[in-house]
């Protein structure tokens, strides 16, 4: 399954400003603990994006077809 780990705007402290990196994993918790190794937690414990979506959640998001914060997609990690 894919899932969508997107980012803010201007101003954040994310890896990337706006787009989403997509995960290849075979559950959600799985999917958070490959992007938590390749982009650790905040220094408050948060995961260090926007928001996460599985694929059929995004592709029903304006996202999906007109990018966030005029990005798209910045990476994908297996």
């Amino acid at each position: 399954m894919k899932y969508y780990f997107t980012y803010g705007g201007e101003g954040t402290n994310q890896p990337f400003v706006g787009g989403w990196t997509v995960v290849n994993a075979n559950s959600y918790t799985e999917a958070i603990d490959k992007f938590n190794a390749v982009h650790p937690k905040t220094k408050d414990g948060f995961i260090n994006c926007a928001f996460v979506y599985d694929e059929n959640e995004f592709k029903r998001t304006k996202m999906y077809t007109n990018g966030n914060f005029g990005k798209f997609e910045q990476e994908v990690i297996e």
